[in-house]
Order: structure tokens, then C-alpha cells, then sequence
């Protein structure tokens, strides 16, 4: 697989978590009442960080493939 397909392959679930992640804060946020009465707050709060780190560690991967 060539360098530019690779870059392509990673770029589209990059995106997909960033959507993801703002998907789930706005989640989050319309929700939080009854999340917090569930007790699910820090699960969720865990959720938002983990898509987040990935969505920036892919990014930082991707940004150093373009520079080489």
C-alpha cells in the first residue's frame, strides 16, 4: 500500500472520531441530568477523554506522515 493511500486510510476514522466525540459531548450535555441520577457520569466522562486522546493522537500521527 502506498504512503499517500495509507494517509487516507487513517485520515477518514480521524474524522469519524471527531464526530464521534462532539456527537457525545452534545450527548452529554442534553443528558447530563439524568446521567448524573444514573451515576454514569464518570463512564461517560472517561468516554469523552478516550475519543479525544485518539482523535488527537491520530491527528499528530497523520501531521507527522505529511511532514516526511
Amino acid at each position: 500500500m502506498s504512503p499517500r493511500r495509507l494517509i487516507v486510510v487513517w485520515i477518514i476514522p480521524n474524522i469519524l472520531f471527531y464526530i464521534a466525540f462532539v456527537s457525545a459531548i452534545i450527548f452529554v450535555f442534553l443528558n447530563s441530568d439524568k446521567i448524573r441520577e444514573a451515576g454514569q457520569m464518570g463512564v461517560w466522562v472517561l468516554t469523552l477523554f478516550a475519543l479525544f486522546i485518539v482523535a488527537v493522537l491520530g491527528s499528530a500521527r497523520i501531521k507527522y506522515w505529511l511532514k516526511q
